[in-house]
């Protein structure tokens, strides 16, 4: 009894100095992050400056760029906001949006997720109801891209293995393209999922036939799921896009606006969606897109722009933002501010907002914390990558990899192959890989022809000055997922390069990372 008593002091000792090593290391590399939003309409124009900045670009990205800049201007103008510079950027950006799309279209007429990519149904939907609204808000629109695209979303329509959310999707943006469609799947008694739901109450609604648009409608609030001041729908990894709360829980949002305005499950919804923000954005692009989607539904609806009130933000005591926000004024609030961490207490903490007047400010608080160690291992379970260097060298026209050990010195101007072998165990979609550069030395841009050796089962790859990226629509479990590329040493001296991370591009909390070098 004593042994076992004096362990576990023992034990409890460790765990105290873990937790205290813990506290210590946030503590030194932490931030927090609080963007005060006077209105919804603020919160939808700080996200598209999120969505202007994203630094990829594939058709779905482009599409979320595109999308809600040509929504929103429309959105402003019927308020009667002023944007000038967004108004004057608009013309540039859309043509710019419209040749990336038309430039990405398959032979098909669909899209996929990058040029490289067969068209899908989701993508090739995205795609189609964005080109159709653009046109609808008066932009020049190839009809010939249109008509191609029409007939491509056909084609996945009739296609056997298309499920019925995912053909639901397709008639919806058959319907904004100006195509007749029924709103209904197949044989009665086939189940929607809750973006099929969504989507199947607006077609109705559009085809004028609201008794059955109601139906549907109520369907889809029997699943919601509810708690307190918030509401949302529950997703699934497993359906991708349609499968994320906080895209489905937007189209709902949509549908809702559209049928039963005045439910006050309504203003739970968007509690539920301002609560989901991660400062001026959600999950992912696609995410953030279809929340200003639905935000600007709402904002045409309520015009919500009425605005007079004091507004202020405390951080334990110590005032950082006190301002009268008008209907005139409100574009130019700054609402924004970084805390670092020594400006916290050791312990409890109080962030307090303050609000007196007319008008419906929102927020969102966010803490970012680096790991603060001298070595990075692997990643275990789920996707693992194993990254490995090797020395080129010529014998004659024979080409000769040496594996590098850690620590090894190499000279400038010698060439370095950059090998991940990345694993999942399951099979994955829509995954980026980042394989930092280490400092001192560049990537050899691969050329086609002499020397080409892309594996070309990922979509697609760029090389930055800091990192080489790596986009891949499909991780197949137990397949062999090589990545290569060439990096030069040029500038002498001792780096260690940091470990290169995948990341599910709309599920970010899924991925891993190699050990560092």
């Amino acid at each position: 009894a004593a042994q076992t008593e004096e362990s576990l002091k023992q034990k409890q000792a460790e765990v105290a100095r873990m937790m205290k090593q813990s506290q210590d290391a946030i503590a030194q590399a932490s931030e927090l992050v609080v963007v005060l939003s006077p209105s919804h309409a603020s919160m939808v124009l700080d996200a598209l400056d999120y969505l202007a900045d994203y630094p990829y670009g594939c058709v779905e990205q482009t599409m979320s760029r595109f999308l809600p800049t040509v929504i929103t201007a429309g959105t402003l103008q019927t308020l009667g906001i002023e944007k000038p510079e967004l108004t004057k950027e608009l013309p540039l950006m859309v043509a710019k949006g419209l040749q990336r799309l038309y430039n990405f279209q398959q032979t098909d007429g669909g899209w996929g997720w990058w040029k490289n990519d067969k068209s899908n149904a989701y993508t090739t939907a995205y795609v189609l109801s964005g080109l159709a609204m653009a046109r609808t808000a008066d932009f020049q629109v190839s009809e010939n891209v249109l008509k191609r695209g029409i007939a491509a979303a056909w084609g996945h329509v009739n296609a056997s293995e298309t499920d019925p959310s995912t053909k639901m999707y397709l008639m919806y943006a058959l319907s904004v393209a100006g195509e007749k469609v029924s709103g209904r799947v197949g044989e009665p008694g086939i189940e929607l999922d809750n973006y099929g739901l969504a989507l199947q109450a607006l077609i109705l609604k559009k085809n004028g036939e609201e008794d059955s648009a109601r139906v549907a409608l109520g369907q889809l609030l029997k699943n919601v799921s509810e708690g307190g001041a918030t509401a949302f729908w529950k997703g699934s990894e497993k359906r991708g896009w349609l499968g994320h709360s906080v895209e489905i829980t937007a189209q709902a949002m949509r549908a809702m606006v559209a049928l039963d305005p005045e439910n006050p499950l309504l203003l739970k919804v968007i509690n539920w969606l301002v609560q989901s923000r991660r400062g001026n954005y959600w999950a992912s692009t696609k995410q953030t897109a279809m929340v200003v989607f639905a935000m600007t539904d709402y904002l045409n609806l309520t015009g919500e722009m009425d605005l007079d009130m004091n507004l202020s933000m405390e951080l334990n005591g110590k005032e950082v933002i006190s301002e009268r926000i008008t209907k005139e004024n409100w574009q130019k609030f700054q609402g924004t501010r970084t805390f670092k961490a020594d400006e916290f207490h050791h312990g409890e903490n109080q962030i307090t907002f303050r609000k007196t007047g007319n008008g419906n400010p929102v927020y969102s608080v966010y803490l970012k914390y680096f790991a603060n160690e001298e070595f990075f291992e692997a990643s275990k379970g789920g996707i693992t990558i194993d990254r490995t260097y090797h020395r080129v060298t010529w014998d004659g026209k024979k080409r000769i990899l040496e594996e590098l050990p850690e620590g090894v010195t190499v000279r400038s101007g010698e060439e370095i192959e950059v090998t991940c072998r990345i694993k999942g165990d399951r099979t994955y979609e829509y995954l980026m890989l980042e394989v930092p550069m280490p400092s001192g030395f560049e990537a050899v841009r691969e050329q086609r022809g002499r020397g080409w050796r892309w594996a070309w089962w990922y979509a697609h790859k760029e090389f930055r000055d800091e990192k080489v990226e790596v986009a891949m629509t499909n991780l197949y479990q137990n397949h062999d997922n090589v990545i290569k590329y060439t990096m030069r040493a040029e500038r002498p001296g001792s780096y260690s390069v940091l470990p290169a991370v995948v990341f599910d591009m709309y599920y970010p909390q899924i991925g891993g990372n190699s050990r560092e070098f």
